[in-house]
């Protein structure tokens, strides 16, 4: 009997039929679902990118109407400029709208401490009532013509395009009456100079900018040394401010051979750059002073030291009947080393172990001593002389001013400067304990400290607090002293301060850090040369190596960075070989900087030679690096050098 096969052969061909269509079926919906994800995707990229570009032209737009005469600081007033910004951008709402995936746009003006769109209508509201969780920046806009601001663009996917896509772009912008050099990690007005190799994270400028493969350094006898290194690592842009002949020689000259790991920065032209006027700044901000204290306002810096001395003599007058008693030195002696016992031997006036409540004015020479007991002078201590207060035990103060010079020598205990310092000679602070200068006031008023001459600031295995600016007609040093081996620095100063030098600067042998657990900085301005030497010698980061994904910022802690913003108005020459360098802030010369830096681990200035390193360089931190910090825009804002017209500074930009 023969067996019907056919109906199984036909149930086969059915099942293997269907199969084939359902993997057709996936293949093809897979096929589709990828290609719609992909268009999904383009568009998501073809969005954003409108939007970037979009907040992109609006600061090139506003930056561009700064430059108008209607923008002049002549023209504007504080309070006046908030609207006149909300005008601008009002009229040209219908212009940035434009566009199938534009469908909010707005400027959210964070300046104060309560957010607020600068184009009004409930349809302009981009955030929505996230707006108030936006950062803010306390800044009174009565009084200050500097604005944050926020641009904010939305977009999302047009009618005809396939998936629901939205994306927020914000970028933030700062407009204020600052210089140029505030934009930048490190640069100068002529010529930037990058020895060796270190490390910028943030954009540089220089009209012109030469690179050298080799670190120059001295040794102590004098002797000019080079060491081979990798070339310098710039995590951000280089800016230059000429003509397009000389733009493209530059470019023609930055190739990627010429930077770490063959690195190329992005060339770029700020044709916006403003210069300081270095002495026209300090002067007004001399004259702030003097003003304050109903002194004669001085011309010239040259003038600073002898119109103090008239201004100090004509406001007080000076008696011995102010006095509260003259005690013997036997005491005091005992602390000090013997040059100090004989400056101090011969003062007119004496006054150890003995507070008063009164204000203190004599007609010579001073010297005030908490040999042994606690002092507290809540009065004026004023001299037409020189000045010596040297704390032994806790001593406060307020304000100190003298014809002469002013010596604060703290040997032990803690001493407190709550006032102001005035002296129409040098100011010397020597901390050798626990110094503090702050104003004590329930307001938000700044002290200050102003020399006729120079300013010296000596913080030895310990750490000395001011929080004040200060202005020194001539030189300045901040200086501890030298530890050798492997201790660590234990000389440091805390600021919040802006400190002018009519002279040069010099810093060395010490930490610089913000108060108020590290946010706030020392911004120097010097009108002479600056030199910084010594710091953190021979020391070494505990992890020296980059690490994967390196972008510029060092995140080994075991070397404390500097809270600090360099200016000269002459040149700087900075050495990253023996010393390092973490910087966070920015340096920047008005003539030359010239920075020299190497990588890695050294213990001692002879290891480092061009014909027989040991070194291991590649893939290490470099003992010169720059932090760009961006506060320094928006903190001390009374004390910065002011321009003629407002700047436009760009900030973070974000997707959401």
């Amino acid at each position: 009997m023969l067996d019907n096969q056919r109906g199984n052969t036909l149930i086969t061909v059915m099942i293997t039929s269907l199969v084939v269509i359902t993997l057709g079926m996936a293949v093809l919906s897979a096929s589709i679902g990828g290609a719609k994800r992909t268009e999904v995707r383009e568009t998501d990229i073809d969005i954003t990118y409108d939007g970037l570009r979009l907040v992109d032209e609006m600061t090139a737009d506003l930056s561009a109407k700064l430059s108008l005469d209607s923008f002049k600081i002549q023209n504007i007033s504080a309070a006046g400029l908030t609207a006149k910004l909300s005008t601008y951008f009002t009229s040209r709402q219908s212009q940035l709208s434009a566009g199938d995936s534009i469908s909010c746009v707005n400027v959210v003006d964070v300046t104060s401490d309560t957010p607020k769109y600068l184009i009004s209508g409930v349809e302009n509201q981009c955030l929505g009532d996230t707006i108030s969780g936006l950062q803010t920046f306390g800044i009174d806009p009565a009084r200050q013509l500097t604005r944050v601001l926020e641009f904010v663009v939305a977009v999302e996917t047009p009618e005809n395009q396939e998936g629901t896509v939205s994306r927020t772009i914000r970028k933030r912008v700062i407009l204020s009456p600052l210089p140029g050099f505030l934009k930048y990690a490190a640069g100068a007005e002529e010529e930037t100079i990058l020895n060796g190799s270190p490390n910028i994270a943030g954009n540089v400028f220089g009209k012109k900018v030469t690179i050298d493969k080799n670190a120059h350094y001295q040794l102590t006898d004098g002797n000019d040394k080079e060491i081979e290194t990798p070339y310098s690592s710039i995590f951000g842009d280089i800016y230059i401010d000429s003509s397009k002949a000389k733009y493209i020689e530059v470019m023609d000259y930055l190739t990627a051979d010429k930077f770490y790991h063959n690195r190329l920065p992005q060339l770029k032209n700020d044709s916006q750059f403003i210069e300081v006027e270095f002495e026209k700044t300090i002067n007004e901000q001399i004259n702030v002073i003097q003003q304050e204290q109903g002194f004669t306002q001085t011309s010239t810096l040259e003038e600073l030291p002898d119109e103090l001395v008239r201004s100090i003599k004509n406001a007080y007058s000076f008696t011995p009947a102010s006095f509260p008693g003259s005690p013997a030195l036997e005491s005091l002696d005992g602390l000090l080393d013997e040059d100090l016992v004989s400056q101090v031997d011969s003062l007119s006036y004496k006054l150890i172990d003995r507070s008063t409540d009164s204000n203190i004015q004599v007609p010579g020479d001073l010297v005030i001593s908490s040999v042994s007991s606690n002092l507290n002078f809540p009065g004026k201590i004023i001299a037409d002389g020189d000045i010596y207060i040297i704390g032994n035990q806790n001593i406060a103060l307020n304000d100190v001013i003298a014809t002469g010079d002013i010596h604060l020598i703290n040997l032990n205990g803690a001493m407190t400067v709550k006032g102001d310092i005035i002296s129409g000679g040098s100011i010397n602070i020597q901390g050798n304990s626990n110094f503090l200068f702050k104003k004590d006031t329930l307001t938000n008023e700044t002290g200050y400290m102003l020399a006729g001459t120079s300013l010296n600031i000596e913080s030895l295995d310990s750490a000395s607090t001011i929080i004040g600016n200060i202005i020194a007609g001539g030189q300045l040093f901040i200086q501890g002293n030298s530890n050798e081996g492997d201790l660590p620095e234990d000389d440091e100063v805390i600021f919040d301060s802006v400190i002018y030098s009519g002279g040069e600067a010099f810093i060395s042998n010490l930490n610089i850090s913000g108060s108020e657990e590290n946010t706030k900085q020392l911004i120097l301005l010097a009108g002479g040369k600056l030199t910084m030497t010594r710091m953190n010698e021979y020391k070494n980061f505990v992890q020296s190596e980059e690490g994967d994904d390196f972008n510029g910022i060092v995140r080994d802690t075991s070397i404390k960075p500097l809270k600090a913003f360099f200016y000269t108005n002459e040149m700087a020459e900075l050495y990253g070989v023996g010393s390092l360098f973490h910087i966070d802030g920015g340096v920047f010369a008005h003539h030359t900087l010239k920075i020299n830096a190497i990588r890695g681990e050294i213990s001692n200035i002879r290891e480092a030679d061009l014909y027989s390193t040991k070194i291991d360089q590649d893939l290490h931190y470099s003992r010169f690096n720059i932090n760009y910090n961006r506060d320094i825009l928006l903190q001390k804002i009374d004390a910065l050098p002011k321009t003629e017209s407002l700047s436009l500074f760009s900030d973070e930009v974000s997707v959401q």
